[in-house]
């Protein structure tokens, strides 16, 4: 149940006017000429500043540079290296970059498989309100993958993402309160959430609201879309 890695570069350092003072060779400034590069599809152009900011310690920078990584953009594929540069932007607390190894750990892309390393790197970036690392980190609590499976706990880091708007864990959170895991049965609340994830883009809420729109009760096309909610939602980039 962890989301994917987000595949496209981060412009709230851009746009949100988050840029930090570098006095020595302008970070700042080379990644910023680099984002937009990248949005002008010159990737070769973005690569480029974005690794010089990089070199800097330039936590977006490395961030951004890993993702291009990551997706081959103006560089050839390489997990290894992505892993690597999103490493450095984690360890100064940057939280999506924490997400992001999470996720490389939890596929084990680039580095070995480690359930427990992704739990502790999707917690750092959730404890921050990191949407994405709040999903994954209910995942893993909901299916018990490298941390003890806590039904408690995984409801309520599944509402910590839903009130930030994330459909899938509106989803979530309404099957957890329609069984009653982790949460008191409720299932009024559960079809308010999935009116909400449905509204936001869920398609499988949108099919359990058809079925109940038929009054069709847990009928077998809600049946077949089930199983643990883990087998059902991939790790979010």
């Amino acid at each position: 149940m962890k989301k994917l890695i987000v595949v496209s570069l981060c412009l709230a350092a851009l746009w949100g006017g988050a840029f930090e003072a570098f006095s020595a060779g302008g970070a700042d400034e080379l990644y910023r000429q680099g984002l937009e590069a990248y949005m002008a599809q010159d990737y070769g152009r973005a690569f480029e500043c974005f690794s010089s900011a990089a070199e800097q310690g330039y936590m977006y920078a490395q961030s951004s540079l890993a993702l291009m990584y990551y997706d081959g953009e103006g560089v050839d594929q390489d997990y290894t290296q992505a892993a690597e540069l999103f490493r450095k932007a984690a360890e100064q607390g940057y939280m999506e970059a924490q997400n992001n190894l999470g996720v490389m750990y939890y596929s084990g892309e680039g580095v070995e498989q480690n359930f427990v390393q992704a739990a502790e790197l999707f917690r750092k970036a959730a404890e921050q309100g990191y949407m994405e690392a709040q999903y994954n980190l209910g995942g893993m609590y909901y299916d018990g993958e490298g941390v003890e499976q806590d039904y408690a706990q995984a409801a309520e880091l599944f509402r910590k993402a839903a009130e930030q708007g994330d459909a899938d864990a509106m989803y979530s959170l309404g099957e957890m309160y329609y069984d009653g895991q982790g949460v008191e049965q409720d299932h009024d609340r559960a079809a308010e959430l999935f009116r909400k994830a449905a509204d936001a883009g869920n398609n499988e809420a949108q099919i359990f609201l058809d079925a109940a729109s038929k009054n069709l009760t847990k009928s077998t096309e809600i049946k077949n879309h089930e199983q643990s909610i883990g087998n059902r939602q991939e790790v979010r980039k």
